[in-house]
Formats: structure tokens, C-alpha cells, sequence
């Protein structure tokens, strides 16, 4: 492959990359509606704390040899403690506007641990995870490219990040914990980076989900975490139900998966989090749900049938 046709594969993927990131939290779960996704401004910070992080930590696995469901889904963790615990600091907010219920519920020494746990998970699949593997499955032929080469314009990417977090601690819409809490949130993520190559074996693996319920997992996953268990079951066992819900869908991700299973695995976790936004927009009546969940899974059908084609070629 030419350099020149190498380098239009990799700006679509980027640029795919940084909405994709952004988009599919966002928009999936009514926190940025539409109407404002769009928007420059806006767009261009959710790009910027999202999607630079993205890249960065798709690059560094591919630097690395390994880009798996299971080092993404690992990293994640840290995405999450980087959006929730630094920028927007839902991680200690006592408003329940923002987070709900969390506000009391299994809040302890002024943290939502409760909250804290199941936010950063659905971080690790959907505003890593997912996007980083539908790019990497749609252009095969960066396997082991990185998207951005300068280490310079890395270390702008990362100034970024940082800028944006600033940004948002500066402002009067963000709560504003005690300082230590800032070094929580930064020790979290140096940790969750240094220790994502552990040994895998740390976590019991005869407990998986099966892989052909994964379309349900999504759903599993919102209704345990913010509609049943906080409203009938005590802190303790909504913290233990949330670990197994990770443990399961870790493990289920971690067995043998064929290369052409890989977009299956995708698109079953992305069609699933859509069905669950459907419910989700007519349960609670947010509406402006139905838009992206039809839209996102209106393109998982154009994507698959595309993967069907590429599967056929080769």
C-alpha cells in the first residue's frame, strides 16, 4: 500500500475515532442532546475529552502488539475516571440533578461509590471500547498503524485533555470537591495504566456472559445499575452485582474470539446499548433518545452489511 492511500485510511479513521468516542455516550444516554452534539463549541470539547484519549490509548496498544477487547475494556476504566472523577466530577457531586439518586445512595466519605462504579464502566465499553474496535474492524489495514505518529502532536492532544479539564473546573455548571479528590481521580488512572498488562487469570473465568446474549448485556447493565437495584436493594449488593456484571462481560470477551466474531461482538453490544436507549427514551419519556438509537442502528446495519462483503472478498 502507498503512503499517500496509508495516510487517507488513517485521517478516516481518526476522524471517525474522535466523533465516534464522543457520540456514542453522549448521545445514547440523552447527556448531550442533538441539538447541542452538534454544536462547534461543544463538539469540539467532547472531541478533545474523548476522543484525544481514544486515539492516544489505541495507539499505545497498537504500539504494543495488542489491541484486544480485553486491554481496551481494562483502559476504559480510566477513560471513565478521566470524564467523571476529573472533568465533570459526577464522582462527588451532591446534586441530584446530575447523578440522580447517587447523590445519597451509596455515597461514602463524600464519594458516589455506587455511581463511581457503574459510570466507569459504561465508559470502558462505550466511549472506548466500542469505537476504537469499530474502527480497527472497519480499516483492517491499520492493524498495527497508529493513527497519530508525531510524539509531538501527542503531547499536544495530551496538553488538551488537560486544558479541557481545567476548563471544566473553572466553570460554575461543575461540582467542586475538595483537592485531594483531584489526586484520587489522577492516582486511579495512573494505576488502572500501570496495572492493565496483570496477569488475566486474577479473575475467576468460568463466569462469562454468553457471547450470543451480549445484545442484552446493555440493557442488564442500565436497568441493574440505575432503575432496580438503587431503589430496592442496598448499597453493598448493587456494588457486588456491578462487579460481576464487569467480571462477566470481561471474561465473555476474553475467551477465544475468531476474527470474524469480532464485529459481532461490536455490533451486539452497540445494537443493544440502542435497544436500551429505545427503552430507556419511553420508559422516562426522553425522546430525544429515539433519534440516535435509530440512527446508530441504522448505520450497525449499513457497517454489517459491509463487513459481509469484506468477509466474502477475502
Amino acid at each position: 500500500m502507498s503512503r499517500a492511500l496509508l495516510d487517507v485510511y488513517r485521517g478516516r479513521a481518526l476522524i471517525l475515532l474522535l466523533v465516534l468516542s464522543p457520540a456514542l455516550p453522549e448521545l445514547l444516554t440523552g447527556s448531550t442532546p442533538p441539538s447541542q452534539f452538534i454544536l462547534p463549541h461543544i463538539l469540539l470539547v467532547l472531541i478533545v475529552i474523548y476522543g484525544f484519549p481514544a486515539v492516544l490509548v489505541r495507539d499505545y496498544l497498537h504500539r504494543l502488539g495488542s489491541c484486544k477487547y480485553t486491554d481496551l475494556l481494562k483502559l476504559g476504566l480510566a477513560l471513565g475516571v478521566l470524564v467523571e472523577g476529573l472533568a465533570v466530577n459526577t464522582y462527588y457531586t451532591t446534586d441530584p440533578e446530575t447523578v440522580d439518586i447517587f447523590a445519597e445512595y451509596g455515597r461514602i466519605l463524600g464519594v458516589n461509590i455506587s455511581w463511581v462504579l457503574y459510570i466507569t464502566i459504561f465508559h470502558s465499553i462505550y466511549s472506548l471500547t466500542i469505537p476504537v474496535k469499530i474502527v480497527d474492524l472497519l480499516h483492517p489495514e491499520l492493524n498495527g498503524v497508529e493513527l497519530v505518529e508525531s510524539s509531538r502532536k501527542k503531547k499536544l492532544m495530551l496538553l488538551a485533555v488537560v486544558l479541557v479539564v481545567i476548563l471544566f473546573n473553572t466553570s460554575g455548571e461543575v461540582y467542586k470537591p475538595p483537592p485531594y479528590y483531584y489526586v484520587l481521580s489522577l492516582t486511579l488512572i495512573v494505576l488502572i495504566i500501570k496495572l492493565h498488562r496483570l496477569e488475566k487469570r486474577l479473575l475467576p473465568a468460568r463466569l462469562y456472559f454468553p457471547r450470543r446474549l451480549l445484545i442484552l448485556y446493555p440493557l442488564v447493565l442500565v436497568v441493574f445499575a440505575f432503575f432496580t437495584l438503587p431503589r430496592i436493594a442496598p448499597p453493598a449488593l448493587h456494588l457486588g452485582i456491578g462487579i460481576l456484571l464487569y467480571v462477566l462481560l470481561y471474561n465473555t470477551l476474553q475467551r477465544a474470539i475468531k476474527p470474524e466474531e469480532e464485529w459481532v461482538v461490536a455490533r451486539n453490544l452497540l445494537l443493544g446499548m440502542c435497544i436500551t436507549a429505545l427503552v430507556v427514551a419511553v420508559l422516562t419519556e426522553q425522546y430525544s433518545l429515539l433519534l440516535p438509537a435509530l440512527l446508530f442502528s441504522l448505520i450497525v446495519v449499513v457497517i454489517s452489511r459491509r463487513m459481509e462483503r469484506y468477509r466474502v472478498k477475502h
